[in-house]
């Protein structure tokens, strides 16, 4: 597969798999995939399975989480582009119909240097800036194994 072609490839997977959970019997006949008399079973109990997608800062890939994303995973941070960047894809589910920004956005902190008292800070600075939620990654800091608890704020 040309890599040149993976973006549309994605757009149409994304389309063959939320067609797949939702409906009983599928038919696709696009560009990457083709196939008729298709189904899943069990399909998700409520039709849908959320796709989240990390996007680069560039348009075409912000855009594409603006119209097809249920949750995004942005590369920047607030007050370093991250509000640029929310501001395409806020643009672009408009654009594509799908009402105000309604996706789950994950903030990121590393707990590192500053301890867990600047990792709070930098997660109350995601919840302010629209994060849905925030994951911490201990890793780096010497907590190898340990496990680290994310919770999902209401929006």
């Amino acid at each position: 597969m040309p890599f040149a072609a993976r973006a549309r490839r994605v757009e149409e997977q994304i389309e063959v798999m939320r067609r797949l959970w939702r409906d009983e019997v599928v038919g696709i006949d696009g560009e990457y995939h083709s196939f008729a008399g298709v189904g899943l079973n069990p399909r998700p109990a409520s039709g849908a399975v959320p796709i989240w997608i990390g996007a680069s800062t560039h348009a075409a890939p912000l855009a594409r989480v603006g119209r097809l994303a249920d949750g995004w995973l942005p590369l920047r941070v607030p007050k370093h582009g991250f509000e640029e960047d929310l501001a395409v894809v806020g643009a672009a589910a408009q654009e594509a119909g799908r009402g105000g920004l309604r996706l789950g956005i994950e903030g990121r902190v590393q707990l590192v240097s500053g301890g867990p008292d600047v990792a709070a800070k930098r997660a109350v600075s995601w919840f302010a800036a629209g994060a849905t939620q925030v994951s911490v990654d201990a890793e780096h800091a010497g907590l190898r194994g340990w496990t680290v608890t994310w919770k999902r704020w209401p929006r």
